[in-house]
């Protein structure tokens, strides 16, 4: 009987490294395609969580605790530049989502044990 062959470490990179370089094209050709609707509702969605931060750190929270997956960044920079706050209002907000950050690693952790 024929085994099959084992697959070489090298060929393995090649592989998946292939199958994510099409997943980056694929995503990259989503946005271009998406773009105009993202900028166009983007910025009326962002006015509505300029008004009720709660949803923002609501978000911000369950992303920390489950999968961490959206970076603090995104929101840093969601205030300071798209919502024109003042720096007194980022550097607290700042000091909130450091917070959230912290106490939902906690959570993660102890939901992961």
């Amino acid at each position: 009987m024929n085994q099959p062959e084992e697959e070489t470490q090298s060929s393995f990179l090649v592989k998946n490294l292939v199958k994510g370089l099409i997943w980056l094209v694929i995503i990259i050709i989503a946005f271009i395609l998406a773009e105009e609707f993202i900028q166009e509702n983007f910025t009326r969605q962002l006015q509505h969580i300029k008004d009720r931060p709660l949803i923002l750190y609501s978000i911000f929270f369950g992303s920390e605790a489950v999968f961490g997956i959206i970076p603090p960044v995104l929101f840093m920079t969601t205030w300071k530049l798209l919502l024109n706050v003042s720096l007194p209002q980022y550097v607290i907000n700042l000091s909130i989502l450091t917070l959230i950050s912290f106490v939902a690693g906690v959570l993660g952790y102890f939901i992961g044990k």
